[in-house]
């Protein structure tokens, strides 16, 4: 084999056509092939005399709907998760985000205890405080700047109203 220069796109969609030939891709190869040689020059690394390509570093999501001609290359990540509420808008760009590994909700105590409310007030207070422990979590995160959030843990569905 001869070795390819990382600049010789013509010669990497030549062979990003030749490894297609036997796919059901006939039709589209062009497209594919560009988006596979943009994709791998991307994140190629120099090395020695040559270059490495870190495959994992490539990623291929599969959505059902559209064509072969709807194929793109997205350079960045892609957080393919379901809104956790209606009003959030679809698509933040230009985003500050905020990772978060602990839960924007009331944590229950592991301890056995019993509170003994008797009066409606009572209640009223507890709830109030649950509820203002929760603004205080959400206001952090906007104090942050953050835009979007993503959360490893749960979101309470008070939380995402604040939010």
């Amino acid at each position: 084999s001869d070795p390819v220069a990382m600049t010789d796109r013509t010669t990497l969609a030549k062979i990003a056509k030749t490894a297609m030939a036997s796919k059901s891709v006939s039709f589209d190869r062009d497209h594919l092939a560009d988006l596979c040689v943009r994709a791998v020059t991307s994140v190629a690394e120099p090395r020695d005399a040559g270059h490495y390509v870190e495959l994992d570093n490539i990623q291929i999501i599969k959505k059902q709907g559209g064509s072969m001609e709807d194929t793109q290359l997205l350079e960045g990540i892609i957080v393919d998760k379901e809104k956790v509420h209606s009003g959030m808008p679809p698509v933040v760009n230009d985003a500050r985000i905020a990772l978060l590994d602990a839960a924007l909700e009331i944590k229950k105590t592991e301890i056995d205890a019993k509170i003994e409310i008797n009066d409606p007030t009572q209640l009223n207070a507890f709830l109030q405080e649950e509820e203002n422990m929760l603004r205080k979590m959400v206001e952090t995160v906007k104090k942050s700047g953050a835009t979007a959030v993503f959360c490893q843990k749960g979101i309470d569905d008070l939380a995402q109203h604040f939010l």
